[in-house]
């Protein structure tokens, strides 16, 4: 194929900002209030939700979907071992800021695997998904 990678945002789901808020907003609270040994603790954390925040990014590469969600999450699924894919609300931790999901099933290594990803466009995203894998979504 060898075409530009088309790539894809994580969608922001009113959880994970409602968690990211608060471990701006309750540092601030603190430091009004005096305190400044908690500052490092909180602005760790903040660093640790706002990177995933920027950096993830679901691509499709020329035979590979590739995953990447902050510094910890980077997985490549080759199409041809995707099984089947559908959307989802399944809570599970994984590189998705949202709960609006689209769960991918795929076969590698005689052991079958669950990726979970929520794409701001998700339903173009799945059309994109159905021509590279040449199969159709569902359970």
């Amino acid at each position: 194929m060898n075409e530009t990678p088309k790539k894809y945002r994580t969608k922001y789901g009113w959880l994970f900002i409602l968690i990211f808020a608060a471990f701006t907003v309750f540092p601030i609270v603190i430091l009004i209030n005096g305190s400044s040994g908690p500052l490092i603790f909180f602005g760790a954390i903040d660093i640790l939700i706002l990177y995933p925040l920027l950096y993830t990014v679901y691509t499709f590469e020329d035979k590979c979907l590739r995953i990447r969600s902050g510094l910890i999450v980077f997985s490549r699924i080759p199409y041809e071992s995707i099984e089947r894919f559908w959307e989802t609300h399944n809570p599970l931790s994984s590189a998705a800021l949202s709960l609006d999901r689209i769960a991918i099933v795929d076969h590698r290594l005689n052991f079958r695997d669950l990726t979970l990803i929520s794409p701001i466009n998700k339903e173009e995203f799945m059309l994109e998904l159905e021509k590279r894998t040449g199969k159709k979504r569902g359970k």
